[in-house]
């Protein structure tokens, strides 16, 4: 991925929480928006690359 990945339990729920979180960020300086939804839309496409076949893989009982 390039990145650490952040794990999140939900004990109330069937599975668990995985993401990125990109810490450099001032949400508020409108000037930097277009730089983090570049880098969302790369970090999406690569965690779609590395998790979708694996779900894909998954016997149908699982899901």
């Amino acid at each position: 991925m390039g990145h650490a990945l952040e794990w999140a339990d939900m004990p109330e729920k069937k599975g668990i929480g995985i993401g990125l979180i990109r810490h450099d960020c001032d949400i508020e300086d409108e000037t930097r928006w277009p730089e983090y939804i570049q880098w969302q839309a790369q970090a999406l496409k690569k965690l779609d690359g590395v998790f979708r076949p694996m779900i894909k893989s998954l016997p149908s009982d699982v899901l």
